[in-house]
């Protein structure tokens, strides 16, 4: 009985054998070089720059108040009313909005119901 198990185990403990064996090389990481100031670069100097940096007070200023112009809102606004191209773009946002909550409607469970009568009368 023993040799008999023993004969049937023998291919199982030889692929296990077999397959715990590498081949393959041991990985080892290419070697390059890299500039030692490739991480650690600082910034340029203010006065080697073409442009200044811009304060935070003036960026956050609305633009007809930088610009000294006080009809830019009312050119906005008729510009954004006239552009039809941003009123395409913007119903199509709309109608892939209506889309997706049309398509992520089957996840959530839904009710019906119905009602109606019926009225017999026996005769006898």
């Amino acid at each position: 009985m023993s040799a008999r198990l023993s004969l049937r185990t023998l291919p199982l403990a030889l692929a296990l054998l077999a397959g715990a064996c590498s081949t393959q090389p041991t990985y080892r990481l290419p070697e390059f070089a890299v500039p030692a100031d490739y991480r650690e670069a600082s910034p340029p100097s203010q006065a080697s720059l073409p442009w200044k940096t811009a304060a935070t007070g003036a960026v956050a200023q609305p633009a007809w108040q930088i610009f000294d112009l006080p009809d830019l809102p009312e050119l906005l606004e008729r510009l954004d009313a006239a552009n039809a191209s941003l009123a395409v773009a913007r119903a199509r946002y709309a109608q892939a909005e209506a889309l997706i909550r049309q398509s992520r409607a089957g996840w959530f469970p839904s009710l019906s119901g119905s009602a109606g009568r019926t009225r017999a009368r026996s005769t006898g």
